[in-house]
């Protein structure tokens, strides 16, 4: 297993982790009212990391 497919294979599972918390995120905001406080923090957290590691 080269680099090049290795760090694909990081990208995919790493883009497949953030999806699964977005949607984790947008879950606990539709159904806990306690949770919309925390909503924006949380997304902008995850936001940050996405575009300092993965930048477009």
């Amino acid at each position: 297993m080269d680099f090049s497919s290795l760090s694909l294979f990081f990208l995919s599972l790493i883009s497949c982790l953030w999806c699964c918390l977005m949607c984790i995120d947008i879950y606990l905001c539709v159904t806990s009212h306690g949770f919309r406080v925390l909503k924006p923090k949380f997304s902008f957290i995850w936001f940050y990391v996405w575009f300092r590691f993965f930048p477009p």
